[in-house]
């Protein structure tokens, strides 16, 4: 009687020819959670480049960026990681779609005040007035909430401060994604003597030309701090900022 022959068990088996096709539709077929991950990342880009690279933004944009590059490296092929993946780009563009709509539908009604026109939309409680370069907004119906200070430090940072008779003086322009109210700063006055002491003054500045600074927009921001001392020198410390979220 002839020998038979065992066919092999378990991993000495030779993976099927479907098989070694289908491995090689994996690891060749497109990426679509990199590139929906990527795409995040550069809208996200490109709209915080409208605004003025506002540094929330910028850090949302390394988010989606290194998870890209994670799924990337790990070459994630699995039906459930694809699946979660378009389940997060419907979720993320109904978000933004529904914030960008809230934003843009608002329902104006116009008014003629003096020798100017003013829109108040009473969806978003706020009043806009119509300067040669647009509309700006004047006034809320709700308080003013704090800003994180690091962030509007480096969003809409002072420059070229002054103090001109009683007045301390700076310019700022708003890359953040607040309407900025009021800047509160403490100013050191130290005297060149070194017999007379450091004064602290709490200045509150305020915009000089719209009343209330929008995003992208740059104006002065003023403050009374009395008549300078003569011979001293002084410096500044921000201590908080004011405004409403856009």
């Amino acid at each position: 009687m002839p020998d038979l022959e065992t066919p092999p068990v378990g991993g000495d088996q030779e993976p099927s020819e479907s098989q070694n096709k289908k491995d090689e539709r994996d690891g060749k077929g497109i990426d679509f959670g990199f590139w929906i991950l990527l795409s995040f990342a550069t809208i996200t880009l490109i709209g915080t480049a409208i605004r003025g690279f506002i540094p929330l933004d910028i850090i949302e944009v390394a988010f989606w960026a290194a998870l890209a590059l994670l799924w990337h490296k790990k070459k994630i092929v699995s039906q459930g990681s694809k699946a979660a993946v378009g389940i997060l780009a419907i979720l993320v563009a109904f978000g933004e779609g529904y914030s960008e709509a809230r934003h843009k539908s608002g329902s104006y009604t116009y008014l003629q005040m003096g020798n100017y026109q003013v829109r108040v939309d009473s969806s978003a409680g706020r009043t806009d007035r119509l300067w040669s370069t647009g509309w700006k907004p004047i006034s809320f119906d709700r308080e003013a909430s704090e800003m994180n200070v690091i962030d509007a430090i480096f969003s809409a940072p002072l420059s070229n401060g002054q103090w001109v008779g009683e007045r301390i003086c700076f310019d700022v322009q708003n890359n953040s994604n607040y309407i900025i109210k009021a800047i509160d700063v403490s100013v050191k006055v130290t005297p060149k003597s070194t017999t007379d002491s450091p004064t602290t003054l709490p200045i509150v500045l305020h915009p000089q030309v719209f009343g209330l600074l929008d995003t992208g927009d740059e104006d002065r921001f003023c403050g009374t701090a009395g008549a300078f001392p003569g011979l001293a020198e002084w410096s500044y410390d921000v201590q908080k900022y004011t405004g409403w979220k856009k």
